[in-house]
């Protein structure tokens, strides 16, 4: 292992006359680095189409492979992010759900370049791993805005009925009077509405 300490320099080493120490090492790295993009995917189809524009202000987190948030960040106006000066090691990168959006469908891609990294279930990616001085901006979360069907009320089909009063009644009368000359028919209905009023009146 390395023994060095972060400052680069080794614990204390006492040296005889003649004598060597070849105990002491140290492990260098280039920092590794992470990113990509997240976009509104207006067609819900989980791939980035031309038009769809980015999404920013989301927040980003970098977790390590014991779950600890490591380090954050929200994308900007061009819905970029990026997680820079990284040891090599495993990560995943979660990213929050902007209020009143879902997750795209997760890997619908084979290129895995333009499609969504995020898996809803978890709000992270799979696991990423970085090798000394890897930069990998593959990672990539699409959202979308669930679509919202409005029922129409439900409308009374029902035929209202009216309470038939005397008011009601001599109303009747009048119309058939007026009527009388169209036919027999209406003369019967009138003689009909008329007995029916006679037998409410006693």
């Amino acid at each position: 292992g390395s023994g060095a300490a972060a400052d680069g320099r080794s614990d204390e080493i006492e040296l005889t006359s003649g004598s060597a120490d070849r105990t002491v090492d140290i492990g260098l790295h280039e920092p590794a680095a992470v990113g990509s993009h997240v976009w509104v995917d207006a067609d819900a189809d989980g791939f980035q189409d031309d038009g769809e524009h980015g999404l920013a202000g989301v927040l980003v987190r970098l977790v390590d492979a014991d779950g600890a948030v490591v380090a954050s960040t929200t994308t900007d106006p061009a819905g970029d992010y990026r997680f820079e000066d990284l040891a090599p090691g495993e990560y995943r990168v979660e990213f929050v759900t902007p209020a009143g959006m879902e997750a795209s469908p997760l890997d619908v891609d084979a290129s895995d370049l333009l499609d969504s990294d995020l898996d809803p279930a978890t709000g992270r990616t799979a696991p990423i791993v970085l090798v000394s001085g890897r930069i990998d901006l593959s990672w990539d979360a699409g959202f979308i805005v669930p679509t919202v069907v409005l029922s129409s009320p439900e409308v009374n089909t029902a035929t209202p009925q009216l309470a038939i009063t005397g008011r009601t009644l001599y109303g009747l009368f009048g119309v058939a009077a007026l009527l009388l000359g169209l036919g027999g028919s209406v003369q019967i209905m009138a003689d009909r509405v008329r007995r029916r009023g006679e037998r409410l009146a006693l």
